[in-house]
């Protein structure tokens, strides 16, 4: 396989030295979804756009949310009714977008008398997210006994039980979703990079550009000077080191995963808390995971910390409303740990109490994006359009149309996937899968994988639905060059593949070895891989858990 690392090697220098070798009108620093998603609409306007990433496309924030789109209906009770009103919008606007990526998701809220909330809170609180929404009435809530509850629930407590709301989320692979974004920027004639570092102390921000921004790219060693007219700032947890005006809370949020055997729901559901917190429980396949907190952190923001405090945290909320459940350490699978940038309001304001909106900062240099919420990212890259235009000086043109790289019109979708069971035998779960993760370019991706050899389309480890030339597509033909990159973010095997500490280890070893030949990894580079990805995976961490007494 080395004309294949050849070919890697090559698409890197071409895309570093077009990086440092052409003008723009815009760089943006940042390839999670706020970044991804100011490159595409720019580039919808026809400007000359370079994203650039340090590390791996939506490896921060973006790769570590609850994995929903969702409307914040539990920020109601804080006041937040336009930004309920904006993002609750926005999910319906990005469903129709990527029917692919992004499914209905029901959702059960109990309400216990005494709770924070009473049953009659709810309803109103529902038939407000309802109108805010303009939700399609196939989605609307209903209000349920609590027969109902215990129904849609087994096992949840039924002392005290009032009744509850069903309603409806939308429910999505965050990483894959971010990639499409930058995928749909690219077609539109943005240049986009990761693994490129910002270096702005070395550079020159200059008041109505042209700007000369230093950049290293991390995988040659190559060093080169990135000239924009203007800088966006869309670092996420990391906005405040590129601009250190940016005023910036960190919080810590956490997600623990059990085999969905061991926490058998049918329906996501809202666990509320004593101290009027609402923790998710959401089954998703093989598995359904809990989450999330929200402390503030200090710690480093390239690898937030996982304490067991706040695993024990979660499980305490879990059991409480589930006691015969009973769930331990020693249940879990697998967990993620991610940082939210909030904006900072209050001093001392508790962060689960901050809001969740954006704030968009612009200097004559450089437009910070600072805050917001995954599932309004594409508001926010309107808004810092809109503002990129303004100091620009507008452009002639009118923007392309808003459409998605790779997305199915929704109502193909079934036939496609009819289309791949077919190619699969039958097996209608690996079809949901793979359409998931390629959408419209699912048969593509099948006469590709055909042709890699005949060990394309077998399966890394038995009865996993990652396939060996699902290794090589994400080398070759998206950006992947780590094994985070691999089994976190393009298939999302590590967090929500089901896999026990032991097997997920297996199946790592199986992707590094085929990914060495294809990026000519020595021994040692491959053994690094490894170790970096279990501390990324936070394999090490549940593991630890696991042995707890």
């Amino acid at each position: 396989m080395d004309n294949l690392f050849d070919r890697v090697a090559e698409r890197r220098r071409q895309q570093f030295e077009q990086l440092t070798h052409s003008r723009f009108d815009v760089l943006v620093i940042g390839g999670g979804i706020t970044g991804s998603g100011v490159a595409w609409q720019l580039a919808r306007w026809g400007l000359r756009i370079a994203l650039i990433e340090q590390s791996d496309y939506a490896s921060g924030t973006s790769s570590r949310s609850s994995k929903m789109i969702h409307g914040g209906f539990r920020y109601l009770p804080h006041g937040e009714i336009r930004l309920v009103r904006q993002v609750s919008r926005e999910r319906t606007r990005l469903r129709a977008l990527m029917p692919h990526l992004i499914s209905p998701l029901p959702m059960t809220i109990p309400a216990y008398q005494g709770g924070p909330f009473s049953l009659g809170t709810l309803s109103f609180g529902s038939w407000l997210y309802d109108h805010l929404s303009h939700i399609d009435r196939q989605f609307a809530h209903q209000r349920l006994s609590p027969q109902d509850v215990q129904a849609r629930t087994p096992g949840i407590t039924g002392e005290n039980l009032a009744g509850g709301i069903a309603y409806y989320e939308f429910g999505g692979h965050d990483a894959r979703i971010n990639w499409a974004v930058v995928k749909t920027a690219e077609q539109l004639g943005a240049l986009t990079v990761n693994y490129v570092r910002a270096n702005l102390k070395e550079s020159r921000l200059i008041p109505d550009g042209p700007s000369h921004v230093a950049v290293e790219d991390l995988f040659s060693g190559g060093t080169g000077i990135v000239e924009a007219r203007l800088v966006v700032n869309a670092a996420g947890p990391w906005a405040d080191l590129l601009d250190p005006e940016a005023r910036l809370v960190r919080s810590r949020g956490i997600h623990l995963v059990f085999l969905r055997e061991r926490f058998p729901l049918s329906y996501a559901t809202i666990l509320p808390t004593p101290e009027n917190a609402n923790i998710f429980a959401v089954p998703r396949g093989p598995i359904t995971y809990l989450g999330t907190t929200d402390y503030p952190d200090h710690g480093a923001v390239d690898s937030p910390d996982l304490p067991l405090s706040d695993a024990q945290y979660l499980l305490n909320v879990a059991n409480r409303l589930f006691p015969q459940a009973a769930l331990k350490l020693q249940d879990i699978i697998a967990a993620w740990s991610g940082v939210r940038p909030l904006v900072a309001q209050d001093a001392g304001q508790k962060t689960d109490r901050l809001s969740r909106r954006d704030l968009i900062v612009a200097k004559p240099s450089m437009v910070t994006v600072l805050g917001g919420k995954f599932t309004g990212f594409r508001a926010t890259g309107e808004s810092v359009a809109r503002t990129v235009l303004g100091r620009l000086g507008g452009i002639g043109t009118l923007p392309a149309r808003e459409a998605i790289w790779g997305a199915p019109a929704a109502e193909t979708l079934e036939r496609l996937k009819q289309r791949t069971m077919d190619a699969f035998n039958g097996a209608g779960h690996w079809t949901d899968v793979m359409v998931q993760r390629y959408g419209a370019l699912t048969p593509e991706w099948l006469r590709w994988a055909k042709q890699t050899g005949s060990d394309g389309l077998e399966p890394v480890s038995d009865g996993i639905p990652w396939l060996k030339a699902e290794i090589d597509w994400a080398v070759l033909r998206e950006q992947a060059l780590s094994l985070a990159d691999v089994l976190i973010r393009r298939s999302g095997i590590a967090w929500l593949g089901g896999l026990s500490p032991e097997r997920l280890k297996e199946v790592a070893q199986r992707t590094a070895d085929r990914m060495r030949l294809l990026l000519d990894w020595s021994p040692e580079e491959r053994d690094r891989q490894m170790a970096l990805f279990y501390r990324t995976a936070y394999v090490d961490d549940v593991e630890r858990f696991r042995q707890t007494l």
